[in-house]
């Protein structure tokens, strides 16, 4: 278990803004070009999803035991059957004591509208496990207080949680600034050109987590995931309607080309690679 310091001035710097208005500290050079792009996509997505919410982590707000199953639940399938799973859950056993405690097959038959009903009980009862046996209790609260450093730490060591779950957990279940980013962000992120082709999923939200403002963090990712779902998709991306088409590596380069010399860009465009 990681042990928490019990100094509650500690300053995460990973989130550091620098003075008012100035790029933030700790980027790389290229990263530093992209400083304005961001603002510059969240002006846009913000005019186009105001008041975008998480339809799958918003009814657990605040409460961050929740948001860990529910994010586990979450992966490699969609809100729709990772919710239903989710509410199986629930009704099947009154806490998550009970969900320890049982015969993992009967968590598996609650989880099997899901899908992955095997390999996400393992997890989720592993990670309860460790949070017991930390804390004493299965709960999260302890965190509330911690550092988010320290908190990424120790939400990653648990099993079966990643950078983009822990930062889920850190954002909408003990209401600290993070980005996560999911399947929807990376295509878009490596779509506009502030990522290259086989940059990882963690390695982009690092980028997001020094480039995005603290203020913006959630709202920036939760729109992202709205336009990814509904405009740029993975296989016939709504290119004509998207209003970050100006400035998109994957617009100019595969659906107008021709904008490139309008322009007098050229071919070569290697920002993020």
């Amino acid at each position: 278990m990681t042990k928490h310091t019990g100094n509650n001035n500690v300053r995460d710097t990973s989130n550091a803004h620098g003075s008012a208005g100035g790029k933030p500290g700790g980027l790389t050079p290229n990263q530093g070009d992209f400083f304005g792009d961001i603002h510059a996509i969240y002006e846009a997505v913000s005019k186009l999803y105001p008041g975008a919410r998480s339809r799958l982590l918003e009814p657990y707000r605040d409460n961050p035991v929740d948001v860990l199953v529910a994010t586990i639940l979450s992966q490699a399938t969609n809100d729709t059957l990772s919710g239903r799973a989710f509410s199986e859950l629930k009704s099947c056993f009154p806490d998550w004591d009970s969900v320890i405690a049982c015969d993992p097959c009967d968590v598996e038959a609650a989880l099997a509208c899901g899908g992955l009903q095997r390999q996400k009980t393992k997890k989720i009862r592993s990670a309860l496990s460790k949070l017991k046996e930390d804390f004493g209790e299965i709960t999260l609260a302890p965190l509330f207080d911690w550092p988010k450093q320290e908190v990424m730490e120790y939400l990653t060591s648990l099993p079966g949680v990643g950078p983009k779950t822990a930062a889920c957990v850190v954002v909408f279940g003990l209401g600290k600034p993070a980005f996560p980013v999911d399947t929807h962000i990376l295509r878009i992120a490596r779509r506009l050109g502030l990522a290259g082709k086989k940059q990882s999923a963690s390695s982009v939200q690092n980028m997001f987590e020094k480039l995005a403002p603290d203020e913006i963090k959630m709202p920036f990712h939760i729109m992202l995931i709205q336009h990814g779902r509904e405009i740029c998709s993975a296989r016939k991306p709504a290119c004509p309607l998207c209003p970050l088409k100006d400035m998109c590596r994957y617009f100019k380069t595969k659906i107008h080309p021709d904008s490139l010399q309008e322009s007098g860009e050229g071919t070569s465009l290697s920002r993020g690679e």
